[in-house]
């Protein structure tokens, strides 16, 4: 819950917050005054003061009397969070009420508590990542043991033992032990980021160097820069791409690398992909269907998915196409998919590239939007229009942090006009002098008190392989329904081909010829369809499987999908060839022998398709794995006749095996088991290849 209010420059009243029924800004907490502080604006300057002795205003642990409000400020009072954006002239003030937040829980000896998700917790934990069943905490004498559950069964993994005056951070929140009263304290949505001498180094060169920062949650940072300088390869080492910087970064306690805070960092890039062929709420649906828990019904899915379009301003387009809109449109869905599973920490990648300046405006509008949520977010950009909206800024030259603190205070740095007059400023000296004459204007500004440890086992996500599979299916069906292009292709192929069969054969035709036609064929289909499946939608795929989305449900949907395709198309041609020969074919071998030799070439389509970076390689690579294939299936050369080494190839190929099946099928001779099961085989191993491929790419 929170509530804004926008002061103008020309207020003739102090804005008073309280309890009483006639303040401005109302809370509904005891531990606040009736008359608790108010703001004011003297002298051209905003000010807040704290008008009560007892409980106070505290700025981080600070307790405050009077203080300047410069460019923005997180003050709590009580249990309520505000955050005061000084906008230039007028004060913009976010109200987060934390009443929620905290639990005393008295002594009870011998009971236990539960901590999870599930609506009957003692202690409830609202985030969805969270499990349905975390710990379990157990009443001792003098102290607390947490047992931390397995999700399958709820068997204990690990314990702790928590003894008086002792703090325990457990991811979601804290467990404070206090004179016989246990005090829950839930954790703040955006996690905190500490970076102490951050040094990155790729074979001789230095990416980054002298790193030192303290991001607070809900905070927004901007990571400033020309091109080259250092902002992407920053935001990485915050993702946890080099291990050489685990150490000398902590998220919430945790180095970035680990997987309870990788599920908690979302990443998204310049250019996000999207599927083109799915509406805004499919779009976000299946985001929602990923990564959040199963419990979460579809009712459930759609009204979160509604809160955040009418956050970003989106609830108009619900049901468009994502083809349909514009760049800045793209984008603000990018980021609504990205929040779904509610991250504490958002990475933006040059969001503003490509966006005309109004766009950039309104994009940077929903993310102030976002972070008054609470989410701490960094963002790279060189565009200076709407760094004022920032929290912080971190300028970064040369690869050297040339600067960190807030907008105002980079224009007193550099003497500079605006954000554009920086990056001239910026020029005069290099990244080692202007780091060097940082660090001399604020001594100390690299110490920094210890991050508290975090203590989150490892929790095993729950298994979504059938719900990605299903996915994985309908994606693929509505790709073809709304492309009709495509879709008319698709239906045209085996009708076409069938068609030339009816030109080139009559019932006195060989059937060892018109098994190879068939093979011919079904081998088109298989690889044409294949190769191109997962590098039509590499990126998006990649950045699925970060987000947690199983490997081996992509790949058996994936086949699965283009099986059922080409396998209605070569049953259409393996009809019209029983027509014409005049023969009755054993259909339940033929689907039989038909699914194994597809399943063998799509499988390898879909090992190539996972190994080029993009269609037009794959087009490329169409007619070299093709003309293989039919030349080593024993139609054109018999497998006798072959060079001992062809005859090698001609093994580990699939083809061989779908002739022989086929040529069986139209003789009407029994079919072999080997003829089966060894393209199945092959196709084991092509899966195997693509997914260790993907499994590389996505790591």
């Amino acid at each position: 819950m929170s509530d804004k209010f926008h002061l103008a420059a020309n207020i003739e009243q102090p804005f008073v917050i309280g309890r009483s029924a006639n303040c401005d800004l109302i809370l509904k907490d005891s531990s606040v005054s009736r008359q608790h502080a108010q703001i004011y604006r003297e002298n051209s300057l905003w000010i807040y003061e704290d008008l009560n002795s007892s409980t106070g205003s505290w700025l981080g642990k600070q307790k405050i009397a009077k203080q300047v409000i410069n460019n923005s400020l997180l003050i709590r009072v009580g249990l309520s969070d505000l955050h005061i954006q000084n906008l230039g002239q007028d004060l913009l003030i976010n109200r987060i009420n934390r009443a929620n937040s905290f639990l005393n829980i008295p002594w009870q000896e011998g009971t236990t508590l539960r901590i999870g998700r599930a609506a009957n917790a003692d202690i409830y934990i609202k985030h969805p990542l969270c499990p349905l069943h975390y710990a379990e905490i157990f009443f001792l004498a003098t102290k607390v043991h947490i047992s931390f559950l397995k999700q399958k069964f709820y068997q204990k993994t690990t314990e702790k033992i928590i003894e008086n005056q002792e703090l325990l951070n457990i991811g979601w929140g804290s467990i404070y032990l206090q004179d016989q009263v246990l005090q829950w304290i839930e954790a703040p949505v955006g996690f905190n980021v500490k970076v102490s001498n951050l040094q990155v180094k790729l074979q001789d060169k230095y990416l980054l160097k002298n790193f030192n920062l303290h991001l607070h949650s809900g905070e927004l940072l901007y990571v400033i820069g020309a091109s080259g300088q250092g902002k992407s390869s920053f935001l990485n080492a915050v993702n946890g791409k080099w291990k050489s910087a685990y150490s000398q970064i902590s998220i919430n306690g945790v180095s970035p690398h680990q997987n309870q805070i990788k599920q908690g960092v979302a990443f998204l890039k310049q250019h996000t992909p999207l599927r083109n062929y799915l509406t805004v709420y499919e779009t976000l649906d299946h985001q929602a269907q990923l990564r959040l828990p199963k419990d979460f019904d579809q009712s459930r899915r759609r009204e979160i998915i509604d809160d955040y379009l009418k956050l970003m301003g989106l609830e108009h387009l619900r049901n468009s196409l994502i083809r349909t809109l514009s760049g800045g449109e793209k984008k603000r869905v990018a980021l609504v998919n990205e929040l779904l599973s509610q991250p504490g920490l958002l990475l933006l990648d040059e969001p503003f590239s490509g966006l005309d300046s109004i766009n950039s405006a309104n994009l940077a509008h929903w993310l102030r939007q976002i972070s008054w949520q609470g989410y701490s977010m960094i963002i790279t950009t060189h565009d200076l229009s709407t760094y004022t909206l920032a929290d912080r800024v971190l300028i970064v030259h040369e690869g050297y942090m040339a600067f960190y603190g807030n907008p105002s205070q980079a224009l007193s740095f550099f003497n500079a006009r605006n954000g554009a007059h920086i990056l001239q400023k910026i020029t005069e000296k290099s990244g080692k002098e202007w780091n060097q004459a940082f660090k001399d204007s604020r001594p100390g500004y690299d110490k920094f008190t210890p991050q508290e440890k975090t203590y989150a086992p490892q929790q095993k996500q729950e298994s979504k392989n059938l719900n990605y599979l299903k996915l994985t299916l309908n994606r693929f069906l509505k790709s073809i329904y709304r492309d009709k292009g495509r879709l008319w292709t698709l239906i045209a192929q085996p009708l076409i081909i069938s068609l030339l069969f009816f030109l080139l054969f009559n019932k006195n035709s060989s059937t060892w010829v018109a098994a190879f036609a068939l093979n011919m064929s079904s081998i088109w289909f298989a690889l044409s369809l294949g190769i191109r499946e997962i590098t039509a939608e590499r990126e998006r795929l990649l950045v699925e499987l970060q987000g947690g989305a199983p490997l081996n449900a992509l790949i058996f949907g994936k086949s699965l999908a283009v099986l059922l395709v080409t396998l209605l198309q070569s049953s259409i041609c393996a009809f019209a060839l029983q027509t014409i020969l005049q023969i009755k074919l054993p259909w339940a071998s033929m689907i039989l022998a038909l699914s194994s030799g597809l399943l063998a070439t799509l499988t390898l389509g879909l090992a190539i398709s996972a190994m080029v970076k993009n269609s037009n390689q794959a087009n490329a690579t169409l007619p070299l794995i093709l003309i293989p294939q039919l030349m080593f299936a024993g139609a054109i050369v018999p497998l006798d006749q072959m060079h001992p080494l062809g005859r090698s190839v001609a093994y580990i190929t699939g083809s061989q095996y779908f002739q022989k099946a086929l040529q069986n099928i139209f003789t009407a001779t029994a079919i072999s088991t080997e003829l089966i099961l060894a393209p199945l085989i092959i196709s084991l191993c092509f899966i195997i290849i693509a997914m260790l491929n993907l499994k590389y790419n996505k790591e």
